[in-house]
């Protein structure tokens, strides 16, 4: 079992309501962060968001709780 911290900038965002999908433009070149619980069963996103420093924190606190390692993939767009 692992924490991994990962990253990205958006570059597309859709939403889907009762008429059909739409583009929504707003975030589109604002990095993103997840935080995921990594185990052999699967995985499962715990957090996400905009901030690099919430994203490492927020990893900090599941790591002790689980008592695993932090695997941080996002430092390269930080």
């Amino acid at each position: 079992m692992s924490i991994e911290l990962t990253g990205g900038i958006i570059t597309a965002e859709t939403t889907k309501g009762v008429n059909g999908i739409r583009h929504v433009p707003d975030n589109i070149g604002k990095r993103h962060f997840f935080m995921t619980l990594i185990e052999d069963e699967g995985e499962a996103v715990l957090w996400s968001g905009a901030s690099y420093s919430e994203a490492k924190e927020q990893a900090r606190g599941a790591a002790i709780d689980c008592g695993c390692g932090v695997n941080n993939r996002a430092l390269g767009i930080a």
